[in-house]
């Protein structure tokens, strides 16, 4: 489990309602690009989000990405390859392509 919150919400009707928020989050390393084994690895992130309503005892929503997902797999991997042609790889290189951990970076950003 990642998160575990109890939320008081008001509904339409003036009532309290109590509710549970869990979230679980799943992640696994694949290669940036399947075809190239000397591309690196990057993160690729699925799980789900309950919300439970706790007055009527039910689960109200459930959001969720499938980790094992080849279509979404495909489409990262895709995004992850066309950040490669980028200036990103002249200064970082591309040991893992979707790191935010570059402050330089993240300050220079375009507005």
């Amino acid at each position: 489990m990642h998160t575990a919150r109890f939320l008081l919400r008001p509904s339409p009707d003036g009532y309290i309602d109590p509710q549970f928020l869990v979230g679980v989050l799943q992640e696994r390393r694949i290669p940036v690009d399947p075809e190239r084994p000397g591309t690196g690895l990057m993160p690729f992130e699925g799980g789900c989000t309950l919300v439970a309503d706790l007055r009527r005892l039910r689960i109200r929503y459930c959001i969720r990405k499938n980790v094992t997902s080849e279509t979404r797999q495909a489409r990262q991997q895709a995004f992850a390859r066309s950040r490669e042609a980028g200036s990103r790889v002249t200064y970082f290189g591309t040991a893992d392509l979707l790191s935010e951990a570059e402050p330089f970076a993240a300050m220079h950003r375009g507005m």
